[in-house]
């Protein structure tokens, strides 16, 4: 049977008679015990003999029927079982253990070693932003790219780090953003997204990147660092 629908059909309708059968030997139990019953008195014990001089007819058509059948339905079943082809279905079984064992060893390695991401900045910025001039600017002077700092002092976090501080903050001419729409972005949920968040905040508050902080002119950035 190549169809599993009619296979449970058919292992269906074969328990249905076992129960059946089993109903007509609990059936034929209860005579039995009267019988015994009986043997304990030598006046039962009489009319049985009177009983059993004479032929007693038991009608036990209905139950050889369905013990034909139930051994009908079992030779059907073996033949079936004979038929089945379970090879491929064992390779499966055993392709998908082979993929989950190497799913487990690379977010083992992951969880050992990290991830290495390369981070592509993508960002939107005016004139003004993108030159910004002293006061006592030069023609001949370097022009100072403010978000060039950002970039040097965001390098100190990670990828996922990174991204949820400019979409939070409003960095490179992004707005800013609720964590229920960073989550879209980077797609991990809210509470991973503001664990990412205080994490990183707390990365550029350390000693180690003071000087780097104090190159930063974006006021969002500062005020978020507490600076």
């Amino acid at each position: 049977m190549d169809d599993p629908y009619e296979f449970q059909g058919f292992v269906r309708k074969v328990l249905d008679r076992v129960v059946k059968l089993e109903t007509h030997i609990i059936n034929l139990i209860h005579p039995i015990q009267s019988i015994a019953e009986t043997l304990k008195s030598p006046n039962d014990i009489k009319q049985l003999l009177n009983l059993l001089a004479h032929p007693m007819k038991i009608d036990d058509r209905n139950l050889r029927i369905l013990i034909a059948d139930f051994r009908n339905a079992v030779e059907e079943f073996k033949k079936d079982l004979a038929s089945l082809d379970l090879s491929q279905t064992f390779g499966e079984i055993k392709y998908i253990g082979k993929r989950l064992n190497q799913i487990e060893e690379t977010l083992s390695e992951i969880k050992r070693e990290g991830i290495a991401q390369k981070v592509h900045f993508d960002f939107k910025v005016d004139g003004y932003e993108m030159v910004k001039k002293p006061v006592n600017y030069h023609p001949e002077d370097p022009i100072e790219n403010p978000d060039e700092n950002i970039i040097r002092l965001l390098k100190n976090l990670s990828a996922q780090e990174q991204k949820v501080v400019i979409h939070r903050v409003g960095l490179f001419g992004e707005k800013k953003k609720p964590y229920t729409e960073i989550e879209k972005i980077i797609h991990v949920n809210r509470e991973r997204c503001s664990m990412l968040y205080k994490k990183a905040i707390r990365k550029l508050r350390t000693k180690e990147l003071r000087e780097q902080v104090n190159k930063v002119t974006h006021k969002g950035l500062l005020k978020e660092m507490g600076t």
